[in-house]
């Protein structure tokens, strides 16, 4: 039962390791819970980033004023909408394009 633990730790750092590092990867043989790990590494790390650049400008803000930590608040806010929404429809998109390209879309 540890092994299997250890084993199963050792290969999510593994995978993390290689989902930072980069470069080419066939997505479509294998198994489809390494793909998703892989391709959700960089895209929660870009949103731990966003957060804590929020952080920091409003720390840095709220020497300014009350107001402007709201409008930082409402700005952000808005931001995160649009870019999670676009990132929504850019991911379909490639879904549609891809069976497109196989010929399966309707």
């Amino acid at each position: 039962m540890r092994s299997r633990l250890f084993h199963i730790i050792k290969s999510v750092f593994f995978n993390f390791r290689l989902s930072l590092k980069g470069g080419e990867a066939e997505f479509t043989i294998g198994s489809i819970d390494k793909a998703i790990f892989m391709l959700s590494v960089p895209m929660v790390l870009e949103m731990v980033m966003e957060s804590l650049f929020v952080v920091v400008d409003v720390f840095f803000v709220s020497k300014v004023s009350v107001n402007a930590v709201a409008t930082v608040g409402l700005t952000e806010s808005v931001d995160n909408d649009c870019v999670f929404n676009c990132s929504g429809f850019e991911h379909g998109n490639y879904c549609i394009g891809g069976q497109a390209d196989r010929g399966e879309a309707a």
